[in-house]
């Protein structure tokens, strides 16, 4: 069942920006995830809207598991919230980062999926490998640079801290290698904001227990560069 809530100030959506906003909010229990899908309408006319599917959903892919929410049509007003609480057992989930994903139909149009900030499934104590690197390196891409400050493995990611110099435009893609095969990445909202001073933060799934170096790659355009760091 869906109830209103008062207006407020503008939050932070999950949604892009359209006709009617929505945003994923849950609380992680041992066992289940409880929360609501929230909706907002996004300019001054009032709209239609329904979950037409939600699921908890590996990422960046895998399966899904699908979550029982009110499917019917609501009447979404300007600036005010409509929430649909929802709860999902997390039993039978493998080792993983998953997120909260709906489809949101406005209006009787085409469905758009949003996915909420990720949460990860923990892996088996000692099924990874722990450590940290303060590598430095610089890799220069003509009058352009990236710098790795810091890889950070942990028991539920590796973690890249790096700067671009000089970029303007597009900035390069950054992958990661554990004894020569790749992680898959995490969305880095999974551990919230970027960490400042001009530094970004790249995450992906753990590395393997018994890891003893992660390479990391750096690519722009038609050029990749790649440094080798060892973990102690």
């Amino acid at each position: 069942m869906s109830r209103r809530g008062r207006r407020g100030p503008e939050p932070v959506f999950d949604s892009p920006p359209g006709p009617v906003a929505i945003r994923i909010v849950y609380e992680r229990f041992p066992v289940t995830i409880k929360g609501a899908f929230v909706l907002r309408g996004g300019d001054p006319n009032p709209h239609t809207a329904r979950i037409v599917r939600a699921d908890v959903a590996r990422t960046p892919g895998g399966g899904a598991k699908p979550i029982p929410v009110e499917s019917a049509p609501m009447d979404v007003a300007p600036r005010i919230d409509l929430f649909l609480p929802f709860e999902a057992a997390l039993t039978e989930l493998d080792p993983g980062w998953y997120v909260v994903r709906c489809e949101l139909q406005v209006d009787g149009g085409r469905p758009l999926e949003v996915d909420s900030r990720p949460f990860s499934i923990a892996w088996p104590r000692g099924s990874t490998t722990t450590g940290s690197a303060a590598p430095g390196d610089r890799m220069a891409f003509g009058s352009r640079a990236v710098v790795i400050d810091r890889v950070d493995l942990r028991g539920d990611r590796v973690e890249v801290l790096w700067r671009p110099e000089g970029w303007t435009g597009d900035e390069p893609t950054i992958s990661l290698l554990a004894d020569g095969t790749s992680l898959e990445p995490v969305p880095p909202r999974a551990v919230g904001t970027e960490p400042g001073g001009g530094r970004r933060r790249s995450i992906w799934y753990p590395a393997p227990r018994g890891t003893r170096s992660v390479t990391v790659q750096v690519a722009a355009a038609s050029t990749s560069r790649r440094v080798v760091v060892p973990i102690a």
